[in-house]
């Protein structure tokens, strides 16, 4: 940043002071501005000028703010705000003084992630004696180390949501001073924190689609789409690759003077990546005659790149995506693992799915409740479900008692997501839902969630085939003592309940609420800046009562727990144990997020809202299944290496589980007309014959609830 602080045409957005520009494009400006209540918060407002904008532009930035409001992450540029005004739209985004990468590796770490001069900074200080730079370019192997890993983990956040950034590049990882979070982890004081910036070309990408845009930087761009060919996710690995190989020796891997150029070369090197320190001393001789007859100092000798590292790098900056490393190969690199400090994603990337919605009671009209202290744990087992809706503290309700079962390890089928604590499901001390991201990457994400599961190495409960036919929706009288007969509804049971809250976390997230620190937050209002206000009010409303629905599914299977526990004498099968602690737990965090949700809703507008719920669920399974049928369809011609099955199968399951959970005969509430249940029931069986096709020995465990 230069002393001289460019003039502030517009003296304040919002609620925020602008201080000064920081940066400037052809469309926008970035100010450093603050907050004008106490504590002042610091923030970056990227202030676009509409005039400016063609059509293209206008959706990259639609793109962009879509994408940044749909996740937090710690090592991810957070938007606190979105405020549209007639000549401007702004972006209030979290403030990362210590500029980007680029600067810092061509200043060699003379820069520091803190507002001010960083020559008289006593952590940049430390920071230049502990981890001196190589003088001939690059960055001390520690901090390239701990740099990666950060990238990594938010690349990895990316990934589970379908999300290609497709601008990956040094001038877009930003630098602050470590959170506390991080130093708690581990991370070193004196090393800043990496957040990924710049959304504008990102896009979500299903794990069967593939793009063909040319974007992003052309020095960190992947060859196939310089080539102008499809391209996946892997697009980003390249990008990764040469970050890293910058990080290391100081300048990209390829450089030319247009992409043409850099294809070229890119070909020419054949998959062989040079380092600096490999160069033989025949070259060295002529590299350096060369810079005496031209005038030039001498180069100071090439520091050693550890071996890991470019082993690392080869395997990323592979010319053809089916022969770079899987993104699963590079999370686990043991570069990467070595690395104690990894980041987290502070909203999870959840299921989302979408399930009936039940006329809502008449206490989920009433305004917000006041909280209330907790309380002692009821004694009864299960509560009636309008009984439920009445209370104005969250159910605390007890696993039956099975026979006094132990706190399970882990649950088969219900393991936490890696994200998040394996100790805790209640969002009690948060009060709100987690949200997620895409509600059309369902398929995606029960691939991952049984990736997650079929790494535990556990042995699956039994469960019946996910090919089941559109007449199997008709639960039988349940007997008391059968325990395989338990465990397949409990497990049914799940799946909708399940599938149903996540669905609502992803409604929540819609409401687009500026984070609980922020001095913009309140309980029941969204920031009077942000548009969108009557969406916002459907969001909510639509939210809460697919929370109210997902509760009816856990009472039932609390239900069938405590029967089970009443009738059975022997020891029980220890996978039932799981289940009435996880319907206990998941019971509890929906009534809470039910609370939080019920808060934002305007009451006027819930009936009218939820009136077409159910249309909504059947047109979500329906694009599943038509995501899924292109993906059998293209699949085997477009994909190189071969083409996996499993997300498409995990499709047609997922869009199978919201039309049983439309049929469920125990929902008394749903209205579905005849003709309307014929129609499901068509696509039902259409969706059933696909799965038998594709899977004739399906897995024991076809869809993992975490």
């Amino acid at each position: 940043m230069s002393g001289e602080e460019p003039a502030v045409e517009v003296e304040s957005v919002g609620e925020y002071v602008l201080d000064r520009e920081i940066g400037k494009g052809s469309f926008a400006q970035v100010y450093r501005a603050h907050h004008q209540q106490p504590p002042y918060q610091l923030v970056a407002v990227k202030s676009v000028t509409r005039s400016k904008l063609s059509p293209k532009l206008l959706e990259n930035l639609e793109g962009e703010i879509s994408i940044l409001k749909s996740m937090r992450h710690t090592n991810i540029v957070d938007l606190r705000d979105c405020i549209y005004t007639n000549e401007h739209i702004h972006l209030i985004m979290e403030y990362c003084p210590g500029g980007d990468l680029s600067l810092y590796i061509r200043k060699h770490g003379d820069v520091a992630p803190w507002d001010g001069d960083a020559a008289l900074n006593p952590l940049a200080a430390a920071q230049r004696t502990k981890f001196p730079h190589p003088e001939d370019g690059g960055l001390h192997d520690t901090m390239v180390r701990s740099f990666l890993a950060q990238l990594v983990s938010a690349v990895r956040f990316l990934r589970s949501k379908d999300i290609v950034h497709r601008d990956i590049k040094p001038q877009n990882l930003l630098l602050q001073i470590p959170d506390d979070e991080c130093l708690a982890s581990g991370h070193p004081s004196e090393i800043p924190q990496i957040k990924v910036a710049d959304f504008g070309f990102a896009r979500s990408l299903p794990a069967a689609s593939l793009a063909k845009t040319l974007c992003g930087s052309p020095l960190y761009m992947a060859p196939e789409i310089l080539r102008y060919e499809k391209y996946d996710a892997k697009a980003d690995l390249w990008s990764v690759g040469a970050v890293l190989y910058e990080m290391c020796v100081g300048k990209p891997p390829f450089r030319a003077a247009n992409h043409v150029e850099l294809l070229r070369r890119i070909e020419q090197g054949g998959d062989r990546i040079k380092f600096p320190d490999e160069r033989s001393p025949q070259s060295l001789a002529k590299g350096a005659a060369r810079r005496r007859l031209h005038g030039e100092p001498p180069r100071p000798p090439a520091h050693e790149i550890a071996l890991d590292i470019k082993q690392l790098i080869r395997r990323l900056l592979k010319r053809h995506p089916v022969e770079r490393m899987s993104f699963d190969e590079l999370f686990m690199d043991p570069v990467i693992t070595s690395v104690p400090y990894c980041g987290r994603a502070i909203i999870k990337d959840e299921l989302a799915a979408s399930v009936h919605v039940a006329q809502l009671p008449p206490d989920m009209l009433a305004g917000p409740v006041p909280a209330a202290p907790p309380q002692d744990p009821a004694p009864a087992p299960c509560v009636p479900e309008s009984d439920v809706m009445d209370m104005d503290v969250p159910v605390k309700f007890v696993p039956p008692a099975v026979h006094d079962a132990p706190p399970p390890r882990s649950a088969v089928g219900f393991d936490a997501p890696e994200a998040a604590p394996p100790t805790s499901t209640s969002l009690c001390a948060e009060a709100k839902p987690r949200t997620a991201g895409h509600p059309s990457a369902l398929s995606r994400a029960i691939s991952m969630a049984s990736e997650r599961l079929f790494q535990k190495g556990t042995s699956p409960m039994p469960s019946p085939s996910p090919a089941a036919g559109p007449n199997d929706h008709a639960e039988p009288a349940p007997t008391h003592s059968d325990p395989v007969e338990l465990l397949d509804d409990l497990r049914s049971l799940a799946k909708k309940a399940y599938v149903l809250a996540e669905f609502a976390d992803a409604r929540f997230a819609e409401l687009s609420l500026p984070p609980p620190h922020d001095p913009a937050y309140s309980p029941a209002h969204s920031s009077p800046y942000s548009a969108g206000g009557h969406m916002q009010d459907i969001a909510a409303a639509e939210s809460l009562a697919l929370y109210v629905r997902a509760l009816g599914f856990l009472q039932r299977g609390l239900e069938r727990i405590h029967t089970y526990a009443q009738h059975v004498q022997s020891e029980p099968h220890p996978e039932t144990r799981h289940l009435a602690q996880w319907f206990h737990a998941r019971f509890e965090e929906n009534y809470d997020k039910s609370m939080h949700a019920r808060a934002q809703c305007d009451p006027s507008s819930l009936n009218e809202s939820t009136k077409h719920i159910d249309r909504q669920i059947f047109d979500k399974a329906l694009e599943l299944a038509r995501t899924a049928a292109l993906d059998e369809l293209e699949g085997n011609k477009h994909r190189p290496g071969g083409w996996d099955a499993t997300p498409c199968i995990l499709a047609y399951e997922t869009a199978s589980s919201l039309l049983l959970g439309l049929l469920d005969p125990n929902e008394e509430r749903m209205g579905l007309s005849i003709h309307s249940i014929s129609t499901v029931e068509k696509f039902l069986q259409s969706i059933t014959k696909r799965l038998r096709v594709l899977s004739p020995n399906p897995p024991a465990t076809a869809v993992a609830v975490s």
